[in-house]
């Protein structure tokens, strides 16, 4: 439930409700002719409006928590019955004023026929009701729409925050490539260089062999020789 949309009700009803009350009260006993047969069709009709906010509110207070729940159907009581009296209220204006309310609201066997007039109230409710499903239904149609939104919304979030992660282990992954690689070109200059001096070294202990050969061939010849 939301309390703001309730209070935003409450001050329509309100809002209505004292409109109405006035016209009844002070505005339609001071009036003629067609201005008052107006001002009889409007009080019908913002009769009307009461009970549709009334039921609008009534289906707000249904989800409403239990502690919160009775007050509010206590204030509804309230407005439902001040709605009850100002229309018998209107009712009887309409019945001190004779048969042009047939013409005003189209009924067919007079202004004193309980009946018809409980008829009229049992219409406006069912109207109420009807309207007030429909609103619910678009409420309801609303607020799955937005669950779709909001679980689309924390999917798109944690598929965002796996790649992002991804990325990090893929760049640290390349990273690791990259210090590999370095090191494998420092490893192939390192043994290039030791080949380098192997064969430096070869050739050096091939010089000093032939000239320890030919020392020795000399003092060999020397020796043996002269």
């Amino acid at each position: 439930m939301s309390s703001e949309r309730f209070e935003s009700l409450d001050d329509d009803f309100e809002s209505t409700h004292q409109n109405l009350q006035n016209t009844i009260e002070n505005t339609i006993p001071n009036s003629y002719g067609e201005e008052k047969k107006k001002l009889m069709r409007n009080a019908d009709d913002e009769i009307k409006e009461c009970y549709l906010i009334l039921q609008e509110m009534e289906n707000e207070v249904k989800s409403a928590p239990s502690h919160l729940r009775n007050q509010y159907l206590g204030r509804i009581r309230d407005s439902k019955r001040s709605t009850e009296k100002l229309s018998k209220d209107l009712k009887r204006v309409f019945q001190a004023y004779g048969g042009p309310r047939e013409s005003l609201l189209g009924v067919q066997s007079g202004f004193n026929n309980d009946k018809q007039f409980q008829a009229e109230e049992s219409s406006q409710k069912r109207m109420a009701v009807e309207n007030t499903q429909i609103l619910n239904k678009a409420s309801a149609s609303i607020a799955r729409s937005r669950q779709v939104a909001e679980d689309t919304e924390v999917v798109g979030t944690s598929t965002m925050g796996e790649l992002y992660e991804q990325r990090e282990t893929l760049e640290g992954a390349r990273n690791k490539i990259v210090g590999m690689q370095e090191n494998l070109t420092l490893s192939r200059r390192i043994i290039n260089g030791m080949s380098r001096n192997v064969f430096g070294n070869k050739i050096i202990l091939l010089i000093i062999i032939l000239l320890e050969v030919i020392i020795l061939g000399a003092v060999v010849y020397l020796k043996f020789f002269k």
